[in-house]
């Protein structure tokens, strides 16, 4: 009968085996799923049209380079995009109380009425 020591380093092993197995089949899907990216989204048929790409993290460094600065260019664009947006609303905003200040006044306090009811329940 084997003794606890010798079970608890079987136990041991094939926890390490099963951690190299999902790890082995982790990383083939990953480069499963980066070969039907690159063919889903470049045409691409096998591997041997794949010079371009990199199983270690997907893409060549100049072409992660050049994503990463063209979605900075694109975020900024939108960020400034959104910050006219807003500065337009809040200049109508500010007419629409010049022209209307009852009506602003009572829109706020209905507002606060209801806001308060809905934090008292």
């Amino acid at each position: 009968m084997p003794t606890k020591e010798a079970l608890r380093a079987e136990i041991r092993n094939l926890r390490a085996e099963i951690d190299e197995m999902r790890r082995a089949r982790d990383e083939q899907e990953a480069a499963e799923a980066r070969r039907e990216w690159a063919s889903s989204t470049h045409g691409y048929d096998d591997d041997s049209s794949m010079s371009g790409i990199d199983d270690s993290n997907g893409l060549d460094d100049e072409d992660d380079d050049n994503d990463d600065q063209n979605s900075a260019d694109e975020h900024e664009s939108q960020l400034k995009d959104i910050e006219k947006a807003l500065g337009d609303l809040a200049d109508e905003a500010g007419k629409e109380i010049a022209e209307r200040p009852l009506v602003a006044v009572l829109a706020a306090f209905v507002l606060g009425i209801v806001a308060g009811r809905l934090l008292s329940r």
